[in-house]
């Protein structure tokens, strides 16, 4: 079986890291976003953080998921 162009192995875990990647490059949008807001101290601002916060914490908590996934991974090839 061959590869497609740009496919990552999964049974290398690489999908999880750049899964990893794309959440924290997002991650890193989301708190300049809320820094930004915070800075404004807007009602609208300090709304819109509340929802920037949230999506903030489902990012966390995917990556930390992601990060068990992965050790997991590499604890059964040993």
């Amino acid at each position: 079986m061959g590869q497609q162009d740009g496919a990552v192995p999964k049974e290398l875990g690489l999908d999880k890291l750049v899964l990893v990647d794309d959440l924290l490059d997002q991650n890193k949008l989301l708190i300049a976003e809320i820094n930004q807001n915070h800075e404004l101290k807007t009602p609208d601002a300090l709304v819109r953080n509340v929802v920037l916060i949230k999506q903030l914490n489902v990012n966390v908590s995917r990556v930390v998921t992601l990060y068990s996934e992965l050790a997991q991974q590499i604890e059964s090839l040993q």
